[in-house]
């Protein structure tokens, strides 16, 4: 993957310093579905994505971000991946 194709999901968590394994036991999901997320292949349920943007708490990600990562993607909005 490049930093191109980084989900803003993945960007939270790398921001946050955090493993897969530690935000999906907080949000109460596997790591290897969380993983699917931050890639772009798993849909994820309103309810997940709450826990998850409640979790990073940061002010640019927003349940829209996790539901919707292909239209928030770095090279589709410009969004700084650094």
């Amino acid at each position: 993957m490049t930093d191109k194709q980084t989900t803003p999901l993945r960007l939270a968590r790398k921001q946050s310093q955090k493993t897969l394994q530690q935000v999906a036991a907080e949000v109460g999901c596997s790591d290897g579905f969380l993983s699917q997320l931050e890639r772009g292949n798993e849909n994820c349920s309103p309810a997940l994505a709450e826990k998850l943007v409640a979790f990073y708490a940061v002010a640019w990600l927003t349940e829209l971000h996790v539901l919707y990562p292909e239209r928030y993607m770095p090279e589709a909005s410009g969004m700084q991946t650094h």
